[in-house]
């Protein structure tokens, strides 16, 4: 009886002992078994593709296959509610598996979301990813496994191509985000490690920028043990705001530590330093760099510049060719020809040949000089007009794109364009596979990786989105559907018409509306990735505002080129 409680008592020491081992090894961003350990005892922390990674833009690859990502139910949560949980390194959201990703080479199913930063506040560093050196506050990621090829996220986190993820950088000011709001006020129900609270669903899509379809995407790793390297990475440009008094929640609510503790550590800095490329090469979906575009008070005053450069430049041409002609006049008139004799309708040719004149040149050559005169009076005006025509010419182009709905289009034929790549009578009603790859050879779309079709039946609806009655205005010169349409999505290899994935969708269509032929009609299908809903608040569209850019820019070019078109003459 001794022997086995003295037995029992050893067993239990050394359950205790293993216990207290593995605690001991329970990973952390510093300490013992910190970031520098990680790979001791988690060998993947220490291949060769490990995320995250500084994205240095200027060697980047611009890869044209890369299409805006569509994120499918992210705000369709039913009104269940999501699982918030402090895991002790993170907050984690827990989403459905109905929401998923495409736009991939497969699709995607959510699997949760969770977030890192810092500790200093605004400006001090916490996102993982970096732009050029440059971090944000924090950072967002979207965590997804690979749904067609795997049945779970455990069967694919080891495989190629099992995971995506989406990171977003995420920087601080002034305006409180309120999607971000759906979890940063229930922080205060998990501030330990292990604890979890259920939270009201919602948006998902709210958490992500506007700009899908501008990203970074590579080949890399899970930033947190074990650090597999199955992971494709998609950074957005585009950064996300909140406000400092959110981001000062973020890092100051949370502990690292379990309730039972004693020692509470704050949950800061939970963010893996950037890890070495490898010669691995990152794409981006843009083929220039978003930063750089210009407003359009810059492009007017490059544009007035312009012109204001050109005509400098027709001056001093003007300037150096009556130099150039007047030399050669006086060459004439100090020439030595003897004078031809009088010639009595030679005298009317010109005003210009005074009774001096002809004593001194002879009446021939008066004439001649005459002639030259108005010769080298009109070249100058021929010179100045040519690169005031040039400039006026490039100028509007520069202003050729309008800002604002209904407004006099570009593209003559943008209506017939529009109706041939989305609206035929022979779009197919089924989403047969044989039938789209036919139906796509037939009408030469095989160079477009995605497009969209919509139902023949659709058409005055679609007609009307560009109107009052059936539309909202959007953006620039695009307007969105008062209600929700549904249409055939295909997506195909690049280059080739062979169908990679057919989706029927329904969501509010986005379209470029522009005045053709005094009505306003759509001429060009705008991807709707995020999944936008009309606002009450946004005026109707079809109605003729003022264009911005384009029609300001029209209207002083004309002005500007009248005026100095009357100042040449």
């Amino acid at each position: 009886m001794d022997c086995w409680r003295l037995f029992m008592l050893l067993f239990c020491v050394c359950f205790k002992w293993i216990a207290a081992q593995k605690e001991e090894l329970r990973w952390t961003y510093t300490g013992l078994v910190g970031q520098s350990e990680w790979s001791e005892h988690f060998p993947d922390c220490g291949g060769p593709a490990q995320s995250p990674v500084d994205v240095v833009t200027s060697q980047t690859k611009y890869d044209p296959t890369l299409t805006p990502l569509t994120p499918l139910g992210y705000s369709q949560h039913n009104y269940q509610p999501f699982t918030l949980h402090n895991s002790g390194h993170t907050v984690m959201v827990t989403l459905p598996e109905w929401m998923g990703l495409e736009g991939m080479p497969w699709l995607f199913s959510a699997v949760q979301l969770h977030l890192h930063w810092g500790s200093g506040g605004p400006s001090h560093g916490g996102s993982e990813h970096t732009i050029d050196g440059l971090a944000g506050e924090a950072e967002l990621h979207i965590v997804h496994y690979n749904s067609e090829l795997f049945t779970n996220i455990s069967a694919a986190m080891k495989q190629k191509n099992g995971l995506a993820v989406l990171g977003i950088l995420i920087e601080a000011g002034d305006e409180t985000n309120p999607g971000f709001n759906n979890i940063i006020r229930y922080l205060s129900r998990i501030r330990h490690a292990e604890q979890k609270v259920l939270i009201p669903g919602f948006d998902v899509s709210s958490l992500l920028p506007k700009d899908l379809g501008r990203y970074y995407r590579y080949n890399g790793s899970l930033t947190t043990p074990p650090c597999y390297q199955e992971v494709i990475w998609t950074v957005f440009y585009e950064k996300v705001k909140i406000s400092k008094t959110q981001l000062f929640k973020l890092e100051t609510i949370l502990y690292s530590s379990k309730y039972e503790e004693m020692d509470r550590m704050l949950l800061q800095d939970n963010y893996r330093a950037t890890q070495p490329l490898n010669h691995r090469v990152i794409l981006k979906s843009f083929s220039s760099d978003p930063g750089k575009e210009l407003s359009p008070g810059e492009v007017t005053a490059i544009v007035v510049g312009v012109i204001c450069g050109c005509v400098g430049l027709a001056v001093i041409i003007r300037f150096i060719t009556k130099t150039i002609h007047s030399t050669s006049s006086w060459d004439l008139l100090h020439s030595q020809r003897p004078a031809p004799p009088p010639r009595p309708n030679d005298v009317g040719k010109s005003s210009t040949c005074t009774d001096s004149t002809i004593l001194t040149l002879g009446t021939h050559a008066c004439v001649m000089f005459t002639e030259r005169q108005d010769h080298s009076s009109r070249m100058p005006a021929l010179w100045l007009f040519v690169p005031l025509l040039a400039c006026l010419l490039l100028g509007q182009q520069a202003c050729a794109r309008n800002e604002a709905p209904c407004q006099l289009s570009k593209w003559n034929n943008g209506f017939q364009t529009f109706l041939k790549r989305h609206i035929r009578e022979d779009t197919p009603r089924s989403l047969d596979q044989n039938q789209w790859e036919k139906y796509i050879q037939n009408n030469g779309g095989c160079h477009r990786p995605t497009q969209s079709f919509l139902s023949p039946d659709d058409l005055e609806r679609v007609k009307a989105v560009c109107s009052a009655r059936g539309g909202k205005v959007f953006k620039e010169n695009l307007c969105i559907s008062r209600e929700p349409f549904s249409f055939v999505t295909v997506r195909s290899e690049p280059g080739t018409c062979s169908i990679r994935k057919i989706t029927s969708e329904s969501k509010h269509l986005i379209l470029a509306c522009e005045v053709l032929d005094n009505r306003c009609v759509p001429v060009h299908f705008e991807g709707n990735p995020s999944f936008h809903k009309p606002s009450n608040n946004d005026p109707d569209c079809g109605e003729r505002r003022a264009g911005g850019r384009a029609a300001v820019c029209r209207d002083g070019m004309l002005w500007l080129g009248a005026v100095l078109l009357m100042l040449l003459y």
